[in-house]
């Protein structure tokens, strides 16, 4: 089966075509240049004095210089720092929130904060102690957004647990799969309203940029027939088969959650159902997820 649509997709690709695009794929895997990027918001160091400062501001260029200058000053290490303003329109506030280790200048901290609040650029400050001395988290946000629409931060033993029932009990597959294509056509109507999106290739980078900020998956497009609606596309990082591979290699390829996400988002994009097939996977010791994405011929 997967032999005859592989043929039928005519993927020609010439000699010199296969080396650079062998060559762009290494480059892809090699993930030298990414780094991974601690979004939790919650500190645990023991030992470490730790001390939390939220920061509202003026939002304009050199609030944040001065405020770290201030913790310079002071001796104080700056361990993670983020920053908050309204990231699709303008907004004339910002929030600063530092992670702190006062190190030995625990005593200095009522002076940083009456100094920070004397500038002008500055319009509230408070502090948030650490939990059982050594874990620090901002208790001063929530809830979490993306885009103005709320978001839940999962890690990874949460998502091994939605997972992993599924590995019981084979009939759940389905569940995750039918979940998947409603996850994924929702998502494309909120992209759609977000951006105004109106073609195939606006639909695709924007899933791009957006899978990998949000730590679901890298993608690269293999292959693309729109006339025909054949679609090729590896992820790479998977996090469904990620999960899977770690509970052992397995011998066919285990996406069924993500895989109907793509169904649904296809369908979304071009108003048609579509077919998604999983033909390589990391559960499988491949080095990538790939998929076959193709429109479903319906019987007349």
């Amino acid at each position: 089966m997967i032999s005859l649509i592989m043929k039928n997709m005519r993927i020609n690709v010439r000699s010199d075509s296969r080396q650079k695009c062998r060559a762009c794929e290494r480059k892809f895997e090699e993930s030298g240049s990414l780094m991974p990027l601690e979004l939790g918001r919650v500190m645990y160091i023991p030992g470490r004095k730790l001390m939390g400062l939220c920061v509202v501001a003026k939002n304009k260029p050199g609030v944040l210089a001065k405020i770290a200058s201030l913790m310079a000053e002071a001796g104080f290490n700056i361990l993670y720092v983020v920053t908050n303003t309204t990231p699709h329109k303008i907004s004339d506030v910002a929030t600063v929130v530092l992670y702190l280790d006062l190190g030995r200048n625990f005593d200095k901290l009522d002076v940083v904060v009456k100094r920070l609040k004397a500038l002008s650029v500055v319009k509230d400050v408070k502090t948030f102690k650490p939990v059982l001395d050594c874990l620090l988290a901002d208790r001063y946000h929530f809830p979490l957004t993306i885009n103005g629409m709320r978001a839940v931060l999962m890690a990874m033993p949460v998502l091994e647990g939605l997972i992993a029932i599924t590995q019981k009990h084979e009939a759940l597959k389905a569940i995750l799969w039918h979940q998947g294509i409603e996850v994924g056509r929702r998502v494309v109507k909120s992209i759609k309203e977000l951006y105004g999106i109106k073609s195939y290739h606006e639909f695709i980078r924007i899933l791009q940029a957006r899978a990998m900020s949000l730590g679901w998956f890298r993608i690269r497009v293999v292959h693309e027939d729109l006339p025909e609606r054949k679609f090729v596309l590896r992820l790479y990082n998977n996090w469904e088969c990620e999960i899977i591979r770690s509970w052992g290699p397995k011998d066919k390829p285990q996406s069924m959650f993500i895989r109907g996400i793509l169904s649904g988002m296809f369908r979304e994009v071009f108003n048609e159902p579509f077919n998604v097939i999983e033909t390589k996977c990391i559960a499988m010791n491949d080095p990538y997820c790939e998929f076959y994405i193709t429109r479903t011929k319906l019987i007349q």
